[in-house]
């Protein structure tokens, strides 16, 4: 699926959870390993069991041409917050934009990921939504 524009149709299967947390991450395609687009640390601005809203550093203009022409998987890694296991994921580009010059946001979508990696997803998303509904309470 190429990245497309939103047509105000909600499509998400788990509610995405504002956030601001602090991940690794590393863009290829699927299945080429030495394809990296782009990797380091960005903020996800929400998180769900079925994609994140990520601000990561600049794509070039080729870079991201690359990413919404190409009908390929992309294989996403990150880690979260007090976990020492990346989560390795294959994922589509559902939208990107420009929001500073040095920064871009993207919207993914996970469209191949383990059970076990999509629990450790919403653990953390259900422990944030505790802790933060008891912080909102002191």
């Amino acid at each position: 699926m190429a990245c497309e524009e939103w047509n105000g149709r909600e499509r998400r299967k788990y509610r995405h959870l504002p956030t601001r947390v602090t991940v690794d991450y590393a863009l290829r395609f699927a299945g080429d390993e030495k394809s990296i687009i782009t990797e380091g640390r960005g903020v996800a601005k929400n998180i769900s069991g079925d994609g994140m809203f990520l601000e990561i550093s600049a794509l070039s203009p080729q870079d991201l041409y690359k990413l919404k022409m190409r009908d390929d998987k992309l294989q996403i890694t990150f880690t979260l917050p007090l976990s020492e296991d990346p989560i390795i994921t294959l994922c589509e580009l559902v939208w990107s934009k420009m929001v500073k010059p040095d920064i871009n946001a993207i919207g993914i979508k996970f469209v191949s990921i383990k059970a076990v990696e999509r629990a450790k997803i919403l653990k953390y998303t259900i422990n944030k939504l505790i802790n933060d509904s008891l912080y909102e309470k002191s």
